[in-house]
C-alpha cells in the first residue's frame, strides 16, 4: 500500500441523470485528493451518453484518469444494477486500488471528504444522505440504533431523521452504497449479489450489507456531514421504466 492510498471513485450512471451530469463531473474535478481514478458505468439503452461523458471530460480537461464503460440494461433494473456493481468491483480488484469510493452520480459531497474519511481508518465508512423520494423510507443511515430496537423513520422531510444526524460517527446496520468508502480487504471478501426469493427482494446494496455483517464488518457514518442527493421520484420511475 502506498503512502497515499489509491482511490477508485465508482458510480453507475444513466442518461436519465443528464440533468446533473456535467455539474457532478465538475464537482469531482474539484476534489482535493490527488490519487484518484474515476470509473463510470453507464447503463443507458445505447452508447450515446457514454460518448457525451467522454466528450465533456475532455472539454473540461478532467484532471484525474478515468474509464467510462457502457453496459446494456438487463431484464430488470435490479439486474442492471447488479451487473454494474459486479463490473465495478472486479475492475477495482483487478487494478489494485486501496479503497473504492462508491458514489452515486447524483450525490454531491464535500471536496475534501476523501482525506477526512481516510483519516478515520475504518473498513467501511460513508456520509448520510436523504434519498429524495417523498414517500420512501431510505436514508443512508437507516436502522441506526437497531441494536437498541429503534429504527429511524426516514421520510424526506422527517425532522427525526435530521436529528439523528447528530454530529457523531454512528453505526449503520443496513443502508445504501451511494456514498461509501470501502477498504480493499472488504471487497476482496465480498462481491455483490441478489436474492431471487420472492420474500426477500432487495437491491445489491441490501445484500452487500447483509454480507458485511456476516463477515464481521461494520459500517459507520460520519453525521457531521450530509451529502446532497439530487434525486426525485420522477427520475426513479424513469429508471424503473428501463426494465425490459
Amino acid at each position: 500500500m502506498t503512502n497515499r492510498p489509491t482511490i477508485l471513485i465508482s458510480a453507475p450512471t444513466n442518461a436519465i441523470k443528464s440533468y446533473c451530469q456535467n455539474r457532478w463531473l465538475n464537482h469531482i474535478n474539484n476534489f482535493t485528493y490527488s490519487n484518484i481514478k474515476l470509473l463510470l458505468v453507464d447503463n443507458s439503452k445505447d452508447v450515446n451518453n457514454k460518448n457525451t461523458i467522454v466528450e465533456y471530460l475532455k472539454k473540461i480537461n478532467f484532471k484525474y484518469p478515468y474509464k467510462i464503460e457502457h453496459r446494456y440494461p438487463k431484464h430488470t433494473f435490479r439486474d442492471t444494477l447488479l451487473d454494474c456493481s459486479i463490473y465495478m468491483r472486479n475492475y477495482f480488484i483487478n487494478n489494485d486500488f486501496d479503497y473504492m469510493l462508491s458514489l452515486e452520480s447524483d450525490v454531491f459531497i464535500p471536496y475534501n471528504i476523501i482525506e477526512h474519511l481516510l483519516s478515520l481508518n475504518t473498513f467501511v465508512i460513508g456520509l448520510p444522505y436523504f434519498h429524495g423520494l417523498m414517500n420512501d423510507r431510505f436514508l443512508l443511515d437507516s436502522s441506526i440504533n437497531k441494536v437498541n430496537g429503534y429504527t429511524l423513520s426516514i421520510e424526506h422531510h422527517n425532522l427525526e431523521s435530521f436529528l439523528n444526524c447528530n454530529g457523531t460517527i454512528r453505526q449503520s446496520w443496513q443502508s445504501g452504497i451511494g456514498c461509501l468508502l470501502i477498504k480493499r480487504e472488504v471487497l476482496k471478501k465480498i462481491n455483490f449479489r441478489l436474492s431471487y426469493n420472492i420474500d426477500n427482494i432487495g437491491f445489491p446494496d441490501k445484500y452487500f450489507f447483509d454480507d458485511l455483517l456476516n463477515n464481521g464488518y461494520r459500517c459507520y457514518l460520519d453525521t457531521r456531514f450530509i451529502a446532497t442527493h439530487e434525486n426525485n421520484y420522477e427520475n426513479w420511475v424513469k429508471l424503473r421504466e428501463t426494465e425490459q
